[in-house]
């Protein structure tokens, strides 16, 4: 069924099924299921069409969002959108988690972030962006003990999908300075937040600064 453009199974499994859909996307096989759950999970698979067909990209994203495989610069290569998973639960309740977009581009072999493509959509998301989502409100009857949010008040998830990707990219100028703009003064400890902030991002498996 691998020749075909584009196909749709129906795969029993120990617990229910799940659709598996196989599309011929240019040099790859692309795999994508959705497995259910409420963080898990929208399964892809990029498999090498050269002989073992050996995977080149595994990624279980978001609900039901799958990644978005497209030229998105205009440069003529196509690059992958990623939701990164990785600040789900980082100070905050699973509705109110961060979940910041990176892009890879393949090169030698394996994809790797797009650091170029990666800071200008994250400079868009800072432009398109409603202002009051960028806002730390105050949290209500807080029961966290300081671990959730910052000194009682939301820590805003736009503000995390901006910042994250932005550090991630290299540009931690620009990072610090929006995080400057946006930083509320009833708050302190704001070199703390962003410490803090910086190893979370060092955990993400697309932090390529190791």
């Amino acid at each position: 069924f691998l020749s075909q453009e584009t196909t749709t199974l129906f795969i029993p499994a120990i617990m229910g099924a799940t659709l598996l859909k196989v599309q011929d996307i240019e040099e790859f096989y692309h795999l994508s299921s959705y497995t259910g759950g409420a963080w898990c999970c929208t399964a892809d698979v990029f498999l090498s069409k050269k002989a073992p067909h050996e995977k080149v990209f595994t990624e279980y994203s978001y609900g039901v969002r799958s990644v978005v495989w497209k030229d998105f610069d205009d440069d003529g290569e196509k690059e992958i959108e990623v939701i990164d998973t990785n600040f789900i639960h980082w100070r905050a309740s699973t509705a109110g988690s961060a979940l910041p977009a990176v892009y890879l581009e393949f090169y030698d072999d394996s994809f790797r972030l797009d650091k170029e493509l990666t800071y200008i959509k994250a400079l868009e998301k800072m432009k398109n962006t409603d202002p009051e989502r960028f806002i730390f409100y105050e949290r209500e009857n807080d029961l966290s003990e300081g671990l959730s949010g910052w000194q009682g008040h939301y820590i805003p998830s736009s503000l995390t999908e901006v910042i994250a990707p932005l550090i991630m990219a290299g540009r931690d100028d620009v990072a610090e300075k929006f995080l400057d703009e946006k930083w509320p003064n009833r708050l302190t400890d704001k070199e703390l937040f962003l410490s803090l902030l910086k190893e979370q991002i060092e955990q993400s498996k697309y932090w390529e600064n190791k």
